[in-house]
């Protein structure tokens, strides 16, 4: 028997969104001390600056990579993740995984718990800074955008800088 009416279409649900919440302006990065990184302090989440790229690490865990701020953000596997950022102190977290919490702020995170023994095994080191202070590599510049906003912030210098409006030399 056929049917007398046409079958109901339903719409589908959307796909879950893969990418983490994007950066909608360029954040204010501060250097790691120590470190050739820059952490993002005014954000709600671990956002991070290094050779040119933003890197996120996520609640779960996970790191997400851009060469933007605002994307596309690449989830990044634990075992290709720049020694760098493996090596930052506790501290530098604004609001680490629950799995990292805990312990000293100036040690790295135990990505080990994390990622287990096996991860653990093929990246020996990774909670070291081997290199002696004088050898440590340069801070990673800040982003261009951040460079011009800097600029546009700082205020003038030289000696006309510093004189009070109206007194000799202004015209």
């Amino acid at each position: 028997m056929l049917p007398t009416h046409p079958p109901q279409l339903t719409e589908a649900a959307p796909a879950p969104r893969l990418e983490p919440p994007y950066l909608e302006r360029c954040p204010r990065l501060v250097p790691v001390i120590g470190h050739p990184v820059f952490v993002a302090p005014e954000l709600d989440t671990n956002c991070f600056y290094l050779d040119g790229g933003y890197w996120l690490l996520l609640a779960d865990g996970q790191w997400r990579h851009s060469g933007a701020f605002d994307g596309p953000w690449w989830r990044v596997d634990p075992d290709h993740l720049p020694p760098a950022l493996l090596r930052l102190p506790l501290s530098a977290y604004r609001a680490p995984p629950a799995a990292l919490a805990g312990g000293p702020p100036y040690r790295p995170p135990r990505w080990d718990r994390l990622w287990g023994p096996d991860w653990a095994r093929r990246h020996p080191g990774w909670a070291r800074f081997a290199e002696p202070p004088r050898l440590r590599p340069p801070a990673t510049p800040r982003p261009p955008a951040q460079q011009a906003l800097e600029l546009r912030r700082s205020p003038p210098h030289g000696p006309a800088a510093h004189r009070p409006a109206g007194s000799a030399g202004d015209d």
